[in-house]
């Protein structure tokens, strides 16, 4: 397949199977549901009636609030993203378990999302959390520099420093990306154990280097124009009070339902490709 077959060949898939988009559908749902009746039960807690009677004329409690409630409110919003993190792991899980079945010509239901959410799950998020710690470790020279400016924040050794630093930290932050990218397709769809999987995601780019980019660029120019457009919209719909605020939320949801199932779909048909994992005379 060339590259251009990835993105007609998952187009064709996606419109035959849209029932590919339910769990990224699902979870977004979910997930914008519990932030924001967080964040709404978090400053209501902090402010209670402030909120409703807040008058910028006259003193407040609004500028000093409790401090016990605002530690707790961190703490709650903390373990929110926490979930909501574990939920965005189940609908890779879901979504990658999906889009191997519909490169493999066949037709997923829900059922066999939930079969594969079961099966690798935890083995996803093992490999996720050692994902996020390579992630943290590529700040650190970036961390360095700002240590170093602070250190000596008028002389030309501070700004170099985090420069350097700033430079580093990019192309390992970058490498991290693009050398682990199939991690997730290596567990679902190649079967491999949890350190295996970066093993074979890094082996299989370093050999098909190139491409890999290519598409990686494409996906990222893609996706920034979509964002581009999506965040004009809801600049536009934040003029109308509340209603168009939460418009905006859904058209986000909406969009983000479809591109992310989308694109992952593009990458199962390119590791699956490199892998010599689709069948020859597949219908899609």
């Amino acid at each position: 397949m060339d590259i251009g077959s990835y993105y007609s060949q998952s187009i064709n898939g996606f419109t035959k199977n849209p029932l590919l988009a339910v769990p990224a559908l699902a979870g977004n749902i979910l997930v914008n549901m519990i932030i924001y009746g967080a964040l709404f039960l978090g400053f209501f807690g902090i402010y209670g009636e402030e909120i409703i009677n807040y008058n910028p004329y006259s003193a407040s409690t609004m500028a000093n609030p409790d401090l016990g409630t605002i530690s707790l409110f961190f703490v709650v919003m903390v373990v929110i993203l926490i979930i909501a993190v574990i939920i965005n792991i189940l609908i890779n899980v879901a979504t990658v378990g999906m889009s191997k079945r519909i490169v493999l010509g066949e037709r997923p239901d829900l059922g066999i999302a939930w079969k594969y959410i079961k099966k690798y799950t935890l083995k996803i998020i093992a490999v996720s959390i050692i994902f996020g710690i390579l992630t943290a470790i590529t700040v650190i020279p970036f961390i360095l520099g700002v240590i170093l400016l602070a250190a000596d924040p008028n002389g030309t050794l501070g700004i170099i420093g985090l420069v350097i630093g700033g430079l580093i930290s990019l192309i390992l932050l970058f490498g991290v990306f693009l050398f682990f990218v199939f991690i997730y397709q290596s567990v679902i769809v190649g079967k491999k154990s949890i350190t295996g999987s970066f093993k074979d995601s890094f082996k299989l780019v370093k050999k098909n280097f190139f491409e890999v980019l290519i598409v990686l660029i494409i996906n990222a120019l893609i996706i920034g124009a979509i964002s581009f457009v999506v965040g004009l919209i809801s600049a536009f719909l934040g003029i109308i009070p509340i209603i168009g605020l939460a418009l905006g939320i859904i058209i986000g949801i909406i969009v983000n339902s479809v591109v992310t199932p989308y694109f992952t779909l593009v990458l199962n048909y390119l590791y699956m490709d490199l892998k010599n994992m689709i069948p020859e005379g597949d219908e899609y």
